[in-house]
Parts: C-alpha cells; structure tokens; sequence
C-alpha cells in the first residue's frame, strides 16, 4: 500500500517535470531524461549485447526524444514513449547494419580470389559447363536464377551442376 502512494507521488512528479518540460524548463527536462536514461540504456544493451552500441542508441533516443517532445502524449508514461522512439531508433540502426553488411560482402565478392595455386588448378581443369556457373556463382555473386540466364540453361540445371561441382571440389581437395 505504501509502494503505491510513493509511485503516484513519482507519478505525479513526472507529469508536473513534464508540463514544465513542454513549456521550456531545461532543468525539468534533464531531470525527466536522467531519471529515465539507465533504463533506455538497460532496454538496448539487452537488444544488441553492446553497451557502445546502446550508450550510441539511448543518446540518440534521447536527442530525439528532446526534439519530440511536445508531440508527446501525456496519456502513456514517458518510459513508453522513450521505449517507442528507441525501438523505432533501433529498427533503423538494424537496416542501416544489414545495408553496411550487404555492402561489405559486396566487396568481398569482387575481390580477386585469394591466390591458392591447388584450387585455381582444380577450377582451371573443370570443363566450362561446370566452371562457368561455378566462377558466376561464387565469385560474382550471381544468383541462381541470373546465371541461367546468362548461360540460357534452366535455373534447375545451374543448382545441379554447382552442387555436383562442389561435390567434386571437396573431393579433390
């Protein structure tokens, strides 16, 4: 009983930090940001098992949380609406890592082939209707369905001749 007086008290500060907030009290909004900080923090370090990552997405939670906040609704308690705005930060941050990734195998495909004299002999001696899908496959990044394309045989035809290369390649390597 007395936890719930302490937590309408809490409550009731909040709101009042709050409208404070809105009208430009600085001070206010800083003591509603650090109340809440530790939390936000603890919500990302749970998400990306980083505490870099998170301390970069809670203060960028909080930025926007400044610049947001008189479209704030007064309706849900603030740590909602700073979970919503971190979880809308975090779905972004997620893209902008699946990009950067997709990017860097992008380079990593165009690389030039690490020089294994073994293996560029045992390609080199594959016939062109299993090296060609081979090379565009896994050097150029290709897709199934492009490589048949290229060479104007059925995409099913592209998967059996790679897997049955592969197969030959582990064999003999």
């Amino acid at each position: 009983m007395q936890w719930e007086v302490k937590s309408r008290e809490c409550d009731l500060g909040e709101q009042q930090l709050l409208d404070k907030a809105i009208k430009g009290d600085k001070d206010a909004l800083s003591l509603l940001l650090q109340n809440n900080y530790q939390f936000i923090m603890g919500y990302f370090i749970k998400l990306t098992s980083s505490p870099e990552i998170a301390l970069d997405l809670t203060q960028e939670t909080m930025l926007r949380a400044i610049k947001k906040l008189s479209q704030f609704n007064k309706k849900a308690k603030l740590s909602t609406w700073l979970i919503t705005i971190g979880t809308n930060i975090y779905r972004d941050w997620l893209r902008k890592e699946k990009r950067a990734k997709e990017e860097l195998d992008q380079l990593v495909i165009n690389e030039p082939a690490p020089k294994n004299d073994a293996l560029n002999q045992i390609i080199e001696s594959l016939p062109p209707e299993k090296r060609l899908p081979l090379v565009l496959k896994y050097y150029y990044g290709y897709t199934y369905e492009e490589i048949a394309i290229i060479l104007e045989i059925p995409p099913g035809t592209v998967r059996s001749r790679l897997h049955n290369t592969i197969k030959e390649l582990r064999c003999k390597l």
